[in-house]
C-alpha cells in the first residue's frame, strides 16, 4: 500500500511517480543556509527537492509526504495516531522512546532539479535501537529499497545511507562503491548475493568479515546467525500478510 500525504489530506495512490518532484514545485529544497557548516562538503543534494517517506520492511507499506514547509517531525506526522509508534517528539528520542517508530524506517527522496532520477536517502546506523526509525542492518536497507522501488522510486536513483543530519558519511559512500550498491537497481539485483546466506559481507555493517566458520563480525560485533534469523522471520511474516491480503 502506498499513501501520499499533502498539506490537507492523505491519499492512497498506485505509485509515487507523479508526486516525486512536487517538492521542487513548492520550493522545498536543500539549502546551504540551513546547514551546519561541517556538512557542506558531505551534502551532494544542495538545490534538490526534499520529500520525506517511511517504509515498513515487514508489511512493505510506504507513506510519503510532500511538505509545504521544512520542519522537524514530518516523518512522525506520516505515522500519527498509529498504536505501534510513539507520538511526536518521543518517537525521535533514541534513549527514552518506548515504541519509537516501531518497524518503520525513515527515508528522504532528493528530487533532481535537472530531471535526473534523484537519490533515495535511507536513515542508517548500526548503533541505534531497531525501533529508532532507521535501518540498522544492510538487509533492512535492501528490504526498504525494494519496497520503495515498488512504490515508484526510480530504479536508477542513487541510494545513500544518511546520518542524522541528512548527509552521507564518506565511509559509507566508499563502502557502497566497494559493494557495487550505488543505485536502487543495484540493491535489488546484488544485495542478496552480498548479504544472503552464502554472502561474504556482514549483514549488519556491510564489511567483508564473513568467512567459513566465523560466527561474529570482528568489526561491528554482530552474530551473523541472529541477524539472518531476524530477517527470515520478517520475510515469513511479510509472506503471510501478502497471502492474507493485508
Amino acid at each position: 500500500m502506498v499513501t501520499v500525504q499533502t498539506a490537507t489530506q492523505q491519499l492512497r495512490v498506485p505509485s509515487l511517480v507523479p508526486y516525486l518532484h512536487r517538492s521542487l514545485d513548492l520550493g522545498m529544497t536543500m539549502d546551504y543556509a540551513a546547514m551546519d557548516p561541517r556538512d557542506e562538503m558531505l551534502c551532494h543534494w544542495v538545490g534538490f527537492g526534499i520529500g520525506k517517506g517511511v517504509t515498513n520492511p515487514i508489511t512493505g507499506e510506504t507513506r510519503y509526504a510532500i511538505p509545504n514547509e521544512l520542519r522537524r517531525g514530518i516523518h512522525a506526522e506520516l505515522l500519527a495516531g498509529r498504536i505501534d509508534v510513539d507520538p511526536y517528539p518521543k518517537c525521535y528520542d533514541e534513549e527514552q522512546h518506548d515504541k519509537g517508530f516501531g518497524a518503520w524506517v525513515r527515508w528522504t527522496y532528493f528530487a533532481d532539479p535537472d530531471g535526473g532520477p534523484g537519490t533515495l536517502g535511507i536513515d542508517f546506523s548500526i548503533a541505534c535501537r531497531p525501533t529508532a526509525g532507521v535501518a540498522t542492518t544492510m538487509l533492512t536497507v535492501a528490504t526498504v529499497v525494494r519496497a520503495a522501488a515498488a512504490a515508484g522510486i526510480p530504479e536508477d536513483a542513487e541510494v545513500a545511507l544518511l546520518n542524522p543530519r541528512m548527509c552521507e558519511e564518506p565511509f559509507h559512500y566508499v563502502l557502497r562503491i566497494e559493494l557495487e550498491l550505488l543505485t536502487v537497481n543495484d540493491w535489488i539485483t546484488h544485495a542478496a548475493a552480498r548479504f544472503g546466506p552464502k554472502g561474504t559481507y556482514c549483514l549488519r555493517c556491510g564489511l567483508a568479515t564473513r568467512t567459513r566458520g566465523v560466527r561474529f563480525c570482528n568489526r561491528c560485533g554482530c552474530k551473523f546467525a541472529v541477524i539472518l534469523a531476524m530477517h527470515m522471520r520478517r520475510a515469513m511474516v511479510a509472506a503471510a500478510l501478502e497471502v492474507g491480503g493485508v
